[in-house]
């Protein structure tokens, strides 16, 4: 049942929002992290993984009235492929022009690579790029790694590519 998950979610964001956590943008924490300095106790920042049109219509306009800054990872493949279960390039360009959201990429395809050639995996991040800054007029950032899967060698990669920090899911 959706409007459970979203009123728990709305329960959520009402506990982030009492005073005991700081929301920073995902960008601003980074920037902490790499200057060397604290964050704030309680510092936190909220991702989305996969650009579903349910944290879509559901979850992130709660935090865009309440101004809370969240980041949005998404597959490039997926938002050309106008399913009704992941978001578009419409919908991601509206995100963007808003000044609490981050988007950041994942591969164009939203599949396992981690045991994939090297050269799959670069053709994944490159088209994926290329996407992004077509559709967005911007690079992208921060990189997350398809379901968390993650090697030394696709972290390597992602860090020769140039990625100011690179994201794993864990549940």
């Amino acid at each position: 049942d959706s409007s459970l998950r979203t009123a728990l979610f709305a329960a959520h964001v009402e506990e982030i929002t009492s005073g005991a956590f700081n929301v920073m943008p995902l960008p601003a924490i980074i920037a902490l992290l790499k200057n060397g300095d604290p964050a704030p106790p309680g510092t936190i920042a909220i991702t989305f993984e996969g650009a579903h049109r349910s944290a879509y219509e559901n979850a992130m306009p709660l935090l865009l009235e309440k101004n809370i800054p969240f980041t949005v990872f998404f597959s490039s493949g997926q938002a050309d492929s106008q399913t009704e279960q992941t978001m578009n390039w419409a919908e991601l360009r509206k995100l963007a022009a808003n000044q609490n959201v981050t988007l950041g990429m994942l591969p164009d395809s939203y599949t396992h690579l981690i045991e994939s050639p090297r050269a799959d995996i670069l053709a994944q991040i490159n088209t994926a790029r290329v996407k992004f800054r077509n559709e967005l007029g911007t690079e992208p950032k921060f990189f997350s790694y398809p379901f968390g899967e993650v090697s030394l060698e696709f972290k390597n990669l992602v860090k020769e590519q140039g990625f100011e920090a690179g994201f794993g899911l864990q549940s």
